[in-house]
């Protein structure tokens, strides 16, 4: 499983570079059968990515997938053990705190800079226009309400609880 799922989460590089129309549809079905249901839509990768390919970010405090990891050992073991937390962050991000950037303009806006981006760099703040942001709206409720109905389906045992924790244990193995 977590293979598989590190697998399906490469796609996510692949739809930051094709095309605009290249494949359509392509985004939108790996959301639903991965990004969604992992917690990881494609709105944390795409754009962010490109920041990293930039010249002028590339290597430095702005590039969100650069960390000096050759100058510090502990840097390295704390990336490590920090995927150990990554998805109770997930389930913070996209469960929890979506019903309240929906409501609250302004909270969107700091979520989406500084919690919305699949980076390793703590300190990269994510540029958002006017369409991701709208697009990071549409695929957040959807992430959050698919999630929310999951576990209405948990407490009336319909979907075993252990599902979860499994989610939580290939993810945390995977990240």
């Amino acid at each position: 499983s977590v293979f598989a799922f590190y697998r399906a989460l490469c796609f996510m590089h692949e739809i930051t570079h094709v095309r605009p129309g290249a494949l359509r549809g392509f985004e939108l079905v790996w959301n639903v059968l991965v990004g969604i249901p992992m917690l990881m839509p494609s709105t944390v990768y795409v754009g962010v990515h490109q920041d990293h390919h930039k010249t002028s970010a590339y290597a430095t405090s702005d590039d969100p997938e650069y960390l000096p990891f050759a100058h510090s050992r502990r840097l390295t073991v704390g990336f490590a053990f920090q995927s150990l937390i990554i998805p109770a962050l997930l389930v913070v991000r996209f469960v929890l705190l979506v019903p309240f950037e929906l409501l609250i303009p302004r909270l969107h806006r700091v979520l989406a800079e500084r919690a919305s981006a699949l980076a390793m760099n703590p300190r990269y703040r994510r540029v958002v226009n006017v369409s991701m942001s709208r697009k990071m709206r549409i695929v957040h409720a959807t992430t959050c309400a698919v999630w929310m109905v999951a576990i209405w389906a948990a407490s009336q045992g319909v979907l075993p609880w252990s599902a979860f924790g499994v989610w939580f244990a290939i993810t945390a193995v995977a990240s």
